[in-house]
């Protein structure tokens, strides 16, 4: 890494977090099925957070603090990814969803039998809302239930990219949902994995929708 890289990943390192708590603290949340949650932590008493890219930022505030751990992109922006999310108190492991993420998952598995996991099954480069089998795998290898999640936010900016990355507008609301919880059991085939990747993509799509119902139809230009 050169000087001058090295500098802008120390800046957006720093920058980062500063406006993650400054917008966050405008935020209206609310989550509206909570009882889910407390349904999914009887298993084990820790949970795997999934949700799609597009919604990642939001949890960087809601969840900060907690010590989770969090999977974070192997592609050149996941440096400094890392070290905001490390500032905000999750526990970054690089890596990804997909096979070639089993170093990462590893990583995750590794960390101590008390924390909660983060993953977003559709990163790192998509396509959007369909889910890649490392969240099951993460889930059977750790006995650890996948608690399915879906956010919605408006008013939001949102990225021209794959995943349509949402930046809540200040004071914006936003609503947490969470669908029925996947238990995946230890040691499943790779054929059966399969199926589970499939229910957990449609619970996560499920929560999406309750969050979307609960946030209400745009009353605005603004949304």
């Amino acid at each position: 890494m050169t000087k001058k890289k090295a500098l802008r990943v120390w800046l957006a390192s720093l920058a980062g977090p500063l406006i993650v708590r400054t917008l966050g603290c405008t935020l209206r949340v609310r989550f509206v099925n909570p009882e889910v949650e407390e349904k999914a932590r009887r298993v084990c008493g820790r949970v795997i957070y999934a949700f799609w890219h597009g919604g990642s930022l939001l949890p960087a505030y809601t969840h900060r603090g907690r010590g989770i751990g969090l999977l974070v992109s192997l592609h050149r922006d996941g440096e400094v990814m890392a070290r905001i999310v490390r500032r905000l108190g999750f526990r970054p492991i690089r890596g990804s969803t997909t096979r070639g993420g089993v170093a990462g998952l590893l990583g995750l598995m590794d960390l101590d039998g008390r924390c909660d996991f983060g993953i977003t099954p559709d990163g790192p480069r998509g396509p959007s809302g369909v889910a890649k089998p490392g969240v099951a795998f993460l889930s059977g290898a750790l006995g650890v239930p996948v608690l399915p999640s879906g956010i919605a936010v408006r008013p939001a900016w949102r990225a021209k990219s794959w995943d349509r990355f949402a930046i809540p507008r200040p004071f914006a609301r936003v609503v947490y949902a969470f669908g029925e919880p996947v238990e995946v059991p230890r040691d499943e085939g790779e054929e059966g994995l399969e199926g589970y990747v499939r229910r957990i993509e449609r619970s996560i799509h499920e929560a999406q929708a309750i969050a979307e119902a609960a946030l209400g139809p745009p009353t605005g230009p603004a949304g």
